[in-house]
């Protein structure tokens, strides 16, 4: 049977094409923390405090960082984090979430990728409880918007072609 391809294009779409508003941004990687959380909870790793308790660290938490100056935004939780065996497949895969419709606030796989609209570089970073491996994964932004434009122009790249040459 043939291998179906997927054009550069579809990131395009995936990004720019379905974020138009650059804040979706934030709602995007907040809900992926969210997730999380709840995923920590269930799994006893985190335990709900006094919600007017900002000292509590057995809640869950989100921390945004704004730096104007370098022109960066970090947003961290406290959740599970991505095992080390699981993180490239975790990250670099489109649309294979394990998340349930109804369940989870994501369920796509995608909500990751948007940034990659509105930056210059876009990278992930993960430890997992009881791991010491710090997991990181950079995703070239610039690069991938020079394939997609090239690609429009005459050159073509496949999805995974282009992925293949953005991540780190």
């Amino acid at each position: 049977m043939r291998e179906y391809i997927f054009g550069a294009n579809i990131l395009e779409n995936l990004t720019t094409g379905m974020y138009q508003d650059s804040k979706v941004i934030y709602r995007e990687y907040i809900q992926n923390a969210c997730d999380q959380i709840d995923k920590a909870y269930g799994m006893g790793l985190l335990h709900p405090g006094n919600p007017n308790s900002l000292s509590d660290l057995g809640s869950g938490r989100i921390d945004i960082w704004l730096d104007a100056d370098k022109r960066t935004i970090s947003i961290e939780d406290n959740a599970t984090g991505i095992c080390e065996t699981d993180f490239e497949k975790t990250l670099a895969d489109i649309a294979n979430s394990d998340k349930k419709l109804g369940e989870d606030k994501g369920f796509r796989g995608i909500g990751r990728l948007c940034g990659l609209a509105y930056c210059k570089e876009l990278v992930f970073t993960s430890t997992a409880e009881g791991e010491n491996t710090i997991s990181i994964m950079r995703c070239d932004a610039i690069k991938m918007r020079e394939l997609i434009t090239a690609s429009e122009n005459g050159k073509k790249y496949t999805a995974s072609e282009v992925l293949s040459s953005i991540y780190e």
